[in-house]
């Protein structure tokens, strides 16, 4: 069929509307388009018909040049693109359509879902890379690009924070270094007679991020002096409220008492003090003391005593001077948080 004469056949189109055409005996395989040698069959004839319909000797003339190409037909192959689906690419811009969750809403194993709904791969930022303490997209950027103003790296290098949270947690590290610890001395924050509190200054209080993410925090009450009836703002929770969570707290034996409460900005606020449990008797005066902190918590308000219950509501953590006198905090007087939040 490659030689130089004509050899005569018929051709039938599978999906053409010519399919029923009678093509010329004359037309040869090398007149035909490459492209369309997969769509048409051919049928070799010994010698063309004399009756109507036969192939290959047809009388009639409908129009067709008896070459498909030259007809005007094309067909082009139809290529299937594979669907993309998240990849490393997702921890570098969350953002890209291939990060989206599959058709059933959820992403791939060994990735989670950030608070845009799209996809990014779990085991955090690789070498040289950083989160952002208070982005929810979990993005990682180049540590080349440093922090966000008002933020440091912690000492890892795998996310940038709040200077003051950084400094509280890590007073070593370099930027902290010849920065006085900010406290409270309570006399700005007090307690009403009916049991309500009125807070003023939020100085050194430990502060959560948008996304309510978990805190754990050591933070040392001394040297300082609480005055009575002072109130110190240990952690503000808002926009989030406390789910559970734990406090030990290192502190002289009598008249210091942990206090939640949930606060509205510039307004007495609703209070409760929490039993403390004896966890060690630390001599020269000292005690250790453990606090389960809930979302649902019972108490008694400060100064009236009045039984009161706070329910998924509580988003501020304090300390009372209820002494009847100032207290001396020393340097072994400290707290420690662990803490779970939610919206």
């Amino acid at each position: 069929m490659h030689g130089s004469c004509d050899i005569p056949f018929a051709v039938m189109l599978t999906s053409s509307p010519i399919s029923s055409s009678i093509l010329s005996s004359s037309t040869t395989v090398s007149s035909l388009d490459n492209n369309f040698n997969r769509h048409i069959a051919f049928a070799q004839e010994g010698g063309g018909g004399d009756e109507e319909g036969d192939i290959g000797g047809g009388s009639e003339d409908n129009g067709d040049s008896g070459n498909p190409v030259a007809d005007g037909l094309s067909i082009t192959p139809t290529e299937t693109t594979p669907t993309e689906t998240p990849d490393g690419d997702c921890l570098f811009d969350p953002d890209l359509p291939k990060c989206a969750p599959g058709p059933d809403g959820k992403c791939p194993d060994g990735f989670a879902m950030n608070e845009d709904g799209q996809c990014f791969p779990r085991g955090g930022c690789p070498e040289g890379y950083h989160g952002v303490g208070d982005d929810e997209s979990a993005r990682c950027i180049s540590n080349t690009e440093g922090c966000p103003e008002g933020m440091i790296f912690i000492p890892s290098k795998k996310s940038c924070e709040y200077k003051e949270n950084v400094c509280q947690k890590y007073p070593e590290v370099e930027k902290c270094r010849g920065t006085p610890t900010p406290t409270q001395n309570g006399n700005r924050n007090t307690v009403t007679q009916i049991g309500t509190i009125i807070i003023q200054d939020l100085t050194g209080s430990i502060t959560t991020t948008p996304n309510c993410a978990p805190l754990e925090r050591t933070v040392s009450l001394g040297p300082s002096t609480m005055a009575e009836e002072g109130i110190r703002v240990i952690a503000t929770l808002s926009p989030c409220h406390l789910l559970d969570g734990t406090v030990l707290l290192n502190l002289p034996t009598n008249g210091i008492q942990l206090v939640v409460a949930n606060v509205v900005a510039g307004q007495p606020v609703n209070a409760i003090t929490v039993n403390k449990q004896l966890v060690a008797n630390l001599g020269n005066g000292q005690e250790l003391y453990s606090m389960d902190l809930n979302e649902v918590m019972s108490g008694t308000t400060p100064n009236k005593g009045t039984p009161y219950t706070l329910n998924n509501n509580i988003n501020t953590m304090l300390l009372w001077n209820d002494a009847g006198r100032s207290i001396n905090l020393v340097a072994d007087n400290n707290l420690a948080l662990n803490i779970l939040s939610h919206r």
